[in-house]
């Protein structure tokens, strides 16, 4: 209902439905699910899961701050 109030409102966007082609799940992914993302973002996830929140991968450097947002530098 919020998604649909925010579109209403801003006069601009419109909702659309998006079928899902294959097995991929948001929810089994936050639920700790493994192989259905691409390969970086399977590779932070494991960083992250491992409570490592400063690191590398492929030349770019991942550091999360104190509120718990992600930076890529």
């Amino acid at each position: 209902m919020w998604i649909r109030r925010i579109c209403d409102e801003s006069g601009w966007l419109y909702p659309y439905v998006v079928l899902r082609v294959n097995t991929i799940s948001a929810t089994a992914i936050r639920q700790g699910a493994e192989g259905m993302a691409p390969d970086i973002i399977e590779q932070i996830l494991q960083f992250l899961r491992k409570e490592i929140f400063t690191f590398n991968i492929d030349g770019l450097h991942f550091q999360m701050d104190s509120n718990g947002i992600l930076k890529v530098s």
